[in-house]
Order: structure tokens, then C-alpha cells, then sequence
């Protein structure tokens, strides 16, 4: 056989040279070569493995211009194809040269109508070899093929024997196909009927491959495509009764949604009744579980031809806005910093604020551009690395952090203590409830009317009878409500007298209208563990049908405004609201269900405008942060006049996130005052139906979008569980400002004032007048255990840096906040071990501003507080300007902190984690690598709630503004982190599945108190003896020698040296490599694996 088939091949390369006079016999050849490759599994595998053979047959073919000879060529070729995956590969090897020939020898056959059976067998082997060949479009342009398969499927619309296989080819070629192509297969649609089922779908294959590109879609939609489709669609629902043609039927609903991406298309959509068609075919679509994929492409047209409308809004810019010529921030030149002048990113109002900050300071994706904040191998490695030099880059001079902050360490007071003194308890507590002078605080700023301090309030003698009178007299002046329950012998009880106080000295841009009652009943978490919600699959679509509806049937949307901040702002009366909307109180007659009412105006509270769309739903619209146009997330409202048994549904219309916790089990929070004072019950998780999803408002530049981006819909359902209750509607569990205070003040009386130094003090005012307050914890100087070798002496204590709250809207850090203070200034023995061996320096609220009047993330300046660490203007970032001066002055005195760390929430992911800053990809830094891995660690051990594999330690281009990032690079500490906290629940540990609650939060807060034990091990067996302190201290300055040290940092431990200073626990347990001291090495680097 072998020898066969190279007989035949060899006489058939000898009769080529003169086809013409042998034609007769190379048919007769041929033919042979075609039967024995068609019955000898021999001779194909012997003509596979000579290399000179398929020659043979591809110059046959080329120059032999016969239909018989072409057809026995071609199924030659064809026996080969389908002989095993061997000889197919060997074919494809020499693909190139195939392809070629094939598409000139189409070329040629297609030209004498009478050779079909030909161009069938070479359109069939071109679609099979055609896959492989990365160049099969330009060979196919350049040799004329497009013209060719263009005038097949004109010629050939009914000719289903040809058209399949030159389908298949199209198919290939189908963003290169000619206008006539898309006409033919028009032609072919149609024509299909409900027969020629293999046909149509491979037609509607094509199609749907051409128009995905601009041109193929726009030349389809001016020839009737649109209608076309739409009918077929129509057609095949009728049809296929038992949906066994689903994938059909798919195929044409991703055509129509093609076209739909075309402004022409867009339109000719609305002409042809498409809105009301596909809506009706989703609708019928929902009743049959099958069909989700014909639902889910139906959903995407509707909702990419829903008309174009704008926020239900007069502008974007907030309605509260806080005008910053008022504090003379432009009466003087801006400062320069670094050599560059700093600008204004809020000058001017029409610049739509286009200062975008990313979601957190953990989240991977900008909220409002989208930019990856991964680290990838593009981004300036100069710009992430740390200072290698270990040099603090100190901006201010050391005469002017003196002169600021030398007053925020009293505690240092305490080091110079002589022996009398410190049997004085007098001398340990002194100023634990007096404010000492604040050299920051700008008095001539200070209104004479300002209500009395918390420390005037606490040093008052004046009998309650009087202070009620005085309360009552000033909440009639300022047109304050306490709610619409008799609070009478409430304000009185507890903490609620000073939760009043408090309130009416918190300073607001627009002066609030009540109280809310959160904050006069307060809030004790459930007993119970609350699970996240399992949502349903078909949630998303339903609520985009619920959408559609209102364009398709007009007549039943009431469009009623039931509150709008805008008009109460303008007219300061709630009066004229009612009055803006037509046929208002008509409605309200007409329909059984009453309005609900709404109200934010009170601290924290976030809410603009709420439209009644039916009698049980109610669109509403976030207030963006203050001088901003965005940051629409935290919400924060009261609703009354509701119904017992009535499910409302509330759609929050204006978020701007891609994705939210909402479409993964979270719940909105729900405060009832009927609960809460009969039954004691405070926030809890509450809402079903709940669902995450664009809508159709496009966000413009100003807003953050621009393209093709839009808002987000939040939608949730209530089943209220009293009537003509007063319920709030929060985000996440509120913490206003007037709370911290009043947990300050708490914690003034009921610190044990004998062995607790604890020091609260005005670190700053805030652009609206309300202060920031830094304190300072530690245990008191013991005189009776100096000669103690445990006992670590105030001057010998590092310093941890805590701050929280920078963004307003992330309420759970000041929780966790909440907890670490109640901990550490507690009689437990961890607290107590920690206050022995740390001085404590908290700020737990960076932002008071922004928290009073119910921003997400910017403070009044419409800055993110977080994005302005490199360069703090003092004069728009007060609060970020003197906390960051105050660790510069920390650096510049030897005491800069051990620990910096940041409480923030993460609006997109589970669990509580960690971020720090770790640039090194090699090895050579373990260390480094095992001391600042050893705090998440400890935690991940403590903790039940916190997750390591999550946390963080590359150190993002687009995060090298905030707090950890400027702090760990510019003033070399190592150890500064960000703490991150869900605003959802966990899905790891016992408490997977469930949300988080307060108490989980206050609790991460005592363990990041047990963590910080943990991860030193503060046993007192690891802290050196004093005379061997002595000694290294002795040490040290023999080998500082003249250098001035006082800004030389350790590289490898990133731990400051300066002289004539004690050193602190890290220098205690690390030495230089270059100290000799191998016994001391030895035993930090135990200590970092025991970590």
C-alpha cells in the first residue's frame, strides 16, 4: 500500500508539468489518491510523514483548473484532516502554506458557478484549518476572500448545503467581513424560518460575533436590523414552548443588546416598542427558573435603553456648604512646602471637586475613578521605597514643634519627679480634669456664646433644677426638639443628662432641629448573634423590572417629595416642602397608606431629598460630603408615621461604589425608640429584599464618572415592628462626636486616679470650631517599686500612637476606638502591664467635623483627611497639620512612637485585618519582616474576629499620602499600620456567617490591647536590669563620640538613637549587628518567632 500511494504521487507530480494534455489522466490519478486515503490508514500515515508529498497536492490544486480534479484534491486533504489528532497536528504545521492555497483556489472556483460541490469542500477545509492560522483575516483581505464569502451568501440564501460551511469560514472572519455580508445574513435570518434550525444558529453566531464592533453594529441597525431581531425574538418565544432552543434564543437577545449599544440603535429600539416588548418577555422569562441567561441579557437592554435622566436633585453640590473665606484661609499666601507651593483643591466652586481619594486606605479599587491600588511591577519603585538613609525628615524646625506641642507631655512632668513629690498623689493626677494652656487653640476664633466647656460643666455646682431650666431655656432659643415622645424624667436618668449637654455644645454648619434618640437612650447589642442574609439569585433582575416599569407605566408613579433638604435649608421651615409638589394632598387623600416622614437634621445625620415613587416605596438621596459633589455612602435618618404590617421599601439611588457588602449578606442598622425604652433594645440588623445594583443615573465628571459610569441603587425593604414608632436608618452603628465626649468625661470619673495617669487635652480646633482631643495614658509613677528590676520607669516606656475616625463615615473604628479606652483604663491585669510598659498617646477622632455633619470621607475643606499627611495645609487640615507635628516633635525628643496605628473600615471586604508597610521582595530583610508581621499575628491569636490572611504588607503607589504610609517613610517608623474593620460580619472562625456587632467591635479593641502584650511578651523577665541599662547607656554615648545623633536612626531596626537618652524596650531587645553582643540577638530574634 505504502508504496502505492508514492507511485501515484509521484506520477501525478510528472503529469502536472502539462496538465493540459493530461488531464484525463491526472482525474484518474487523483481520484486513486482520494479512494486509497480514503481506505488505507497506511498510505495516510505515509503521506503525512514525507514532507514532499502534500506539495504535490497543493501545486495540483493550485494549477490544475478542473472540478473533478479540484474535488478529489480537496478530499484528499479532507481524509487527512480526519485521520487521528497526529496527522492533524503535522497538517497545521504546514498551515500556512495550506491556508494560502486553499483561499486562491476559492478564489478561483467561485468564479464558475457550476463548481458548488467544490467550493463546499473548500470552505469546509479552510474553516477547519482557518482556526489555527493567526494571519487567516489578512490573507483572506489581501487575496479578495471577503468579496467572495460576501457574494456566496447573497448568491446562496437558501442554498443551506453551501451556506453552512461558509458560515463557519465567515466566522472566522467576521470583525473583516464587508458590508454585504451583514445583508446576506439578514437575508438569511429571515428566511430560516423555524426549519433550518442548524443554519439560523449558526447565522445568528455570525451576527453576533460582527456586531460587536461599532461599524458592523451601526451598518445593521440602518438596515432594519433592530426590527428584524426584535421579531425573531418574538417568534422564537412563541415557538419554543418547552425551551429546547435556549441557546438560540440567547443569541439573539446578545444581537439586540449589541445593537443596542449604538445611539441609532438606542433609538430605533424606542421607535420599534422594544422597551415594552422585552420587558413583557422578561416578565413571561421569570416564570420558568430555566430561563435565567434569556432574563439576565434582557435585564442589560433595559436597562442600557432606559432614558437618560438626571438625578432628581437641582445641583450636585451639597446644599450645606461651609465657606472657607470665613476663617481668612485666602486672606493669606498659601504656604510653601518642600519648595512647592501648596494649592487649594477647593478653590472655586465649579471645579466639581475632582480631588478623587481612594475608597480607604485599604480598599484595592478607587471609588470614584477605578484605578487599581494593587502594587504592580509599573509602578516608580523610587516613589515606594522607605527612607533607606534612616534620617526622619523632620519639616518643621525644632523651635517651633517645641513651642506647639512641648505642653502635650505632661507625663514627661512626672519623669522629673524628686522623691516628695511623687509621694504627693496631688502631683500624679494633677490636671486629669483641667485642660492645661493650648498654645494651638485660636481664641480669637471662639465665639463669646459658646457653651461652657465639659470641664466648666463638670466643676459646676449649680443644682439640676437650674441646669434644666437653663437647658430648656437654650434648646427654645435654638428651636431644638427632643423627638416627639415626652422625654420627662428620661434626660434626667444616667448619662442622658450629659449626652444633652454635650450636644448643644457641638458646633454644626446648619443648626440641628432635634436630638435624636440614640443618643438619649443609647445602644446595648443584641444577646444574640445576628446572621447575614442569604439573598436571592433572582433579587438583582426583579428590582431592575421594578425600575423599568415606572417608564412603561407613568401613570402609576406619585413622584411626591416628602422631604428635601435643599428647600428646608432655604426657607428654615419644613413648611414648603408640601408645597413644591403638584397634587400633593390630593394623593394623600386618595391613598390609604400614609406618607412616612423623614428628618436628618440632627448630629451625624445624612439624608437630602426622599421621593414617594408608590404608596410603600420611597426613593432616597444621600447628601454628598460638605463642598463636595460626592462620597455618597453613609446614611444616617429618621422616619415616622409608619404602619404595623406594612412592608416599605426604601431605594437609595445615588451610591457610587461598584459593589457593596449589601449583595453578601449585610444588613442596613435599625434603631425603634419604642424598643429601646421598653424594652432596652438599641441598634439592631434589620431589612430584607436587599439588593446592590447600577441604575440609570449617569454621574458626570464633576461627580466623579464621566463614560459610560452611573450611579447605584441600594434597595432594601422594612417591616416596621410598631406603629407611629420614631425609627432611625443607619449604614452602620452611629458614633456621634457628643458621644466620645461624654465617654471622656466617663472616663475622667471613673479612671482610679491613684495608679492611672490619665490626661485629656485640646490638641486642636477644628475649621467649625469643635475641638480634637489628644490624650495621654499611663500608670503613675511608683516610687515604692523603683529599685524594682521588673518595673519599666516613665522615662524608660516606649510610645504607642492610636488615632481613628479621619473619615466620619467609618463609625466602627471609633467602636473599636471605644473599647481600647474602656480596656486600658481598666483594673485588668493585662491594661495594667500595658500602662507599666507604654505611654499611650490617642486621638480618637481626626475628623469631628466631618462626623457632626454626616459626611462619608472629606472634612469641611471637602479634602479627604487621610490623602494630606505629605503636606498638611494648618489652615484647612488643623487636625491632620498638628498630629503630624506632634509625632514630629515626639522624633526630634527620642520618643518617637514604637506603634502608630490608624482605625479605619473597609466597606468591601469581611473580618477585621491589617495594612503596614514592607517594600522588600528579597529575603535579606527577615527582621525587619518578623517584627512587623508580629503584631497581626498576635492579633489573629487573641482575636476571633481578626483575619492575617488578609492583611497587607506592600506599600501602594497610590496610598503614599496617608497616615501609615508618610509616617513610616518620612519619620522611619516601622511599625505603622492601618486597622481595618468590616462594616458586614465574618466569614471565618465562631463567628462565621454572622454579622459584626458593637460589641464585637469594642471587644477587637480590648484585643488589640491583649495583642500588644502578646507580641512583646511583657513579661518583666525580658526587661533588663538597670544596671545593666546603665551600663549600655554608657555605652552609647562613649560611641556617639561628637556625631550628632539626635536624627540617626538604626536602618535595620528602624529604632531611633539619640543622646544622653535612656533607651527604650526596642533598643533593649535589638542590637546592632555590628555591637558584638550575640547574646542579645539571639534573644530578639527569639522573640520575633515567638511572635
Amino acid at each position: 500500500t505504502t508504496s502505492k500511494i508514492e507511485s501515484l504521487i509521484e506520477t501525478l507530480e510528472k503529469l502536472i508539468h502539462h496538465s493540459e494534455k493530461n488531464l484525463d489522466h491526472i482525474r484518474y490519478v487523483t481520484l486513486k489518491i482520494k479512494q486509497t486515503l480514503a481506505t488505507q490508514e497506511k498510505a495516510r500515515k505515509k503521506l503525512l510523514e514525507d514532507s514532499d508529498y502534500i506539495p504535490v497536492l497543493l501545486v495540483t490544486l493550485q494549477t490544475v483548473l478542473d472540478t473533478q480534479v479540484l474535488v478529489n484534491i480537496a478530499s484528499s486533504i479532507d481524509e487527512l484532516l480526519v485521520f487521528g489528532k497526529r496527522p492533524i497536528s503535522t497538517l497545521l504545521a504546514r498551515q500556512v502554506t495550506i491556508t494560502q492555497v486553499l483561499i486562491d483556489s476559492l478564489v478561483k472556483a467561485s468564479k464558475f458557478s457550476s463548481q458548488d460541490e467544490v467550493v463546499i469542500i473548500l470552505v469546509t477545509l479552510l474553516s477547519k484549518l482557518g482556526a489555527k492560522d493567526k494571519k487567516i483575516a489578512m490573507k483572506a483581505r489581501l487575496s479578495g476572500l471577503l468579496d467572495v464569502l460576501a457574494n456566496l451568501l447573497k448568491q446562496n440564501t437558501t442554498n443551506y448545503k453551501l451556506l453552512q460551511p461558509t458560515l463557519q469560514l465567515v466566522k472566522l472572519l467576521a470583525t473583516k467581513c464587508k458590508a454585504g455580508t451583514i445583508t446576506a445574513l439578514l437575508r438569511i435570518i429571515s428566511g430560516c424560518g423555524n426549519r433550518h434550525i442548524l443554519t439560523l444558529r449558526s447565522c445568528l453566531t455570525v451576527m453576533s460575533r460582527l456586531v460587536q464592533n461599532k461599524n458592523n453594529a451601526t451598518i445593521t441597525v440602518n438596515q432594519s436590523g433592530v426590527t428584524t431581531v426584535i421579531d425573531l425574538a418574538i417568534s422564537w418565544h412563541k415557538v419554543d414552548v418547552r425551551n429546547k432552543q435556549i441557546s438560540l434564543r440567547k443569541s439573539i437577545l446578545t444581537i439586540l443588546k449589541s445593537l443596542t449599544f449604538t445611539r441609532t440603535g438606542k433609538r430605533k429600539f424606542e421607535e420599534c416598542n422594544g422597551f415594552r416588548i422585552v420587558y413583557q418577555l422578561c416578565k413571561e422569562y421569570c416564570e420558568n427558573k430555566g430561563l435565567d441567561s434569556l432574563i439576565t441579557i434582557g435585564t442589560q437592554i433595559l436597562r442600557r435603553c432606559y432614558p437618560e435622566v438626571s438625578l432628581p436633585v437641582a445641583n450636585l453640590n451639597s446644599p450645606i456648604q461651609f465657606n472657607l473665606d470665613a476663617n481668612n484661609l485666602n486672606a493669606t499666601k498659601l504656604p510653601t512646602v518642600h519648595g512647592e507651593q501648596y494649592m487649594d483643591h477647593n478653590s472655586g466652586q465649579d471645579n466639581g471637586n475632582e480631588y478623587s481619594p481612594s475608597d480607604s486606605d485599604g480598599d484595592y479599587e478607587d471609588a470614584d475613578t477605578g484605578v487599581s491600588c494593587q502594587p504592580s511591577d509599573n509602578d516608580d519603585v523610587e516613589g515606594l521605597q522607605g527612607n533607606e538613609q534612616g534620617i526622619p525628615k523632620i519639616t518643621r524646625s525644632e523651635e517651633d514643634l517645641r513651642a506647639s506641642y512641648q505642653a502635650f507631655f505632661p507625663e514627661i512632668e512626672l519623669m522629673n519627679l524628686n522623691d516628695n513629690q511623687l509621694n504627693d498623689p496631688l502631683n500624679l493626677i494633677a490636671g486629669i480634669h483641667n485642660n492645661i494652656g493650648d498654645p494651638i487653640r485660636n481664641v480669637e476664633n471662639s465665639s463669646k456664646d459658646d457653651i461652657a466647656t465639659a470641664s466648666d460643666r463638670t466643676s459646676s455646682s449649680s443644682s439640676k433644677e437650674s441646669e434644666r431650666s437653663t437647658m430648656d431655656d437654650y434648646m427654645k432659643q435654638q428651636n431644638l426638639k427632643l423627638g416627639y415622645v415626652n422625654f420627662e424624667g428620661y434626660i434626667l436618668r444616667g448619662g442622658k443628662r450629659n449626652i444633652v449637654n454635650e450636644s448643644l455644645t457641638t458646633k454644626s454648619v446648619v443648626p440641628f432641629t432635634e436630638i435624636p434618640m440614640p443618643e438619649l437612650f443609647g445602644h446595648s447589642s443584641p444577646e444574640s448573634l445576628e446572621p447575614l442574609v442569604e439573598r436571592k439569585n433572582s433579587m438583582q433582575r426583579n428590582k431592575i423590572l421594578s425600575d423599568i416599569e415606572r417608564v412603561i407605566f407613568p401613570g402609576k408613579i406619585m413622584s411626591d417629595v416628602v422631604y428635601d433638604l435643599d428647600i428646608e435649608i432655604r426657607s428654615k421651615s419644613k413648611a414648603n416642602i408640601q408645597e413644591s409638589t403638584k397634587n400633593f394632598e390630593l394623593r394623600q387623600n386618595q391613598t390609604e397608606i400614609p406618607p412616612l416622614s423623614f428628618n436628618s437634621r440632627f448630629e451625624c445625620g445624612n439624608l437630602r431629598k426622599v421621593i414617594r415613587v408608590r404608596p410603600q416605596e420611597y426613593d432616597i438621596l444621600l447628601n454628598p460630603d460638605i463642598n463636595t459633589k460626592q462620597h455618597h455612602q453613609w446614611f444616617y435618618f429618621e422616619i415616622r408615621n409608619m404602619l404595623k404590617g406594612i412592608r416599605y421599601q426604601f431605594n437609595i439611588i445615588n451610591c457610587i461604589k461598584k459593589n457593596s457588602q449589601f449583595n453578601y449578606g449585610m444588613q442596613p442598622v435599625f434603631y425603634s425608640a419604642y424598643d429601646a425604652i421598653n424594652k432596652g433594645v438599641g441598634w439592631i440588623r434589620l431589612g430584607s429584599n436587599i439588593c446592590y445594583y447600577k441604575n440609570h443615573f449617569p454621574r458626570s465628571i464633576a461627580a466623579g464618572g464621566g463614560g459610560m459610569k452611573s450611579y447605584y441603587t441600594m434597595s432594601f425593604a422594612i417591616d416596621f415592628p410598631h406603629s407611629d414608632d420614631t425609627c432611625f436608618l443607619a449604614y452602620h452603628f452611629p458614633y456621634t462626636y457628643s458621644t466620645m465626649k461624654v465617654h471622656l468625661e466617663h472616663i475622667r470619673n471613673v479612671a482610679d486616679n491613684n495608679s492611672i495617669y490619665f490626661k485629656c487635652q485640646e490638641l486642636c480646633l477644628t475649621l467649625n470650631g469643635n475641638v480634637c482631643n489628644l490624650m495621654t495614658i499611663t500608670n503613675s509613677p511608683n516610687k515604692e517599686r523603683l529599685n524594682d528590676d521588673k518595673y519599666v520607669p516613665v522615662e524608660r516606656r516606649p510610645y504607642i500612637f492610636l488615632s481613628a475616625r479621619v473619615h466620619p463615615g467609618e463609625s466602627n473604628s471609633s467602636w473599636i476606638m471605644k473599647g481600647l479606652l474602656d480596656f486600658i483604663t481598666s483594673d485588668d491585669d493585662c491594661a495594667i502591664q500595658l500602662r507599666e510598659s507604654y505611654i499611650f498617646k490617642i486621638i480618637p477622632m481626626l475628623n469631628p467635623d466631618g462626623v457632626v455633619n454626616g459626611c462619608h470621607r472629606c472634612s469641611l475643606s471637602g479634602h479627604d483627611l487621610n490623602r494630606c499627611w505629605i503636606s498638611p495645609d494648618p489652615r484647612i487640615h488643623p487636625t491632620i497639620y498638628h498630629t503630624k507635628g506632634l509625632i514630629q516633635y515626639m522624633v526630634t525628643i527620642g520618643k518617637s512612637p514604637l506603634i502608630f496605628c490608624d482605625f479605619h473600615g473597609h466597606s468591601r471586604r469581611k473580618n477585621i485585618f491589617t495594612y503596614a508597610c514592607y517594600p522588600y521582595t528579597n529575603t535579606n530583610h527577615r527582621a525587619e519582616d518578623q517584627m512587623l508581621r508580629a503584631l497581626p499575628r498576635a492579633l489573629q491569636e487573641v482575636s476571633p474576629v481578626f483575619s492575617y490572611q488578609l492583611c497587607s504588607f506592600a506599600v501602594e503607589k497610590c496610598k503614599e499620602s496617608t497616615a501609615r504610609v508618610v509616617l513610616w517613610r518620612e519619620l522611619c517608623i516601622l511599625r505603622s499600620y492601618t486597622m481595618e474593620s468590616t462594616y458586614c460580619g465574618m466569614d471565618q472562625g465562631v463567628y462565621k456567617g454572622y454579622h459584626i456587632n458593637t460589641t464585637a467591635l469594642e471587644d477587637m479593641g480590648k484585643d488589640f490591647c491583649r495583642g500588644l502584650l502578646k507580641m512583646k511578651d511583657l513579661s518583666l523577665r525580658k526587661v533588663p536590669s538597670k544596671s545593666r541599662l546603665n551600663a549600655q547607656t554608657t555605652a552609647d554615648r562613649e560611641s556617639a563620640g561628637k556625631e550628632d545623633s539626635r536624627h540617626r536612626v538604626n536602618p535595620k531596626h528602624s529604632t531611633l538613637t539619640f543622646e544622653l537618652h535612656i533607651p527604650n524596650e526596642t533598643e533593649v531587645l535589638s542590637v546592632d549587628s555590628d555591637s558584638g553582643d550575640s547574646s542579645s540577638s539571639t534573644e530578639s530574634d527569639e522573640l520575633a518567632y515567638d511572635c
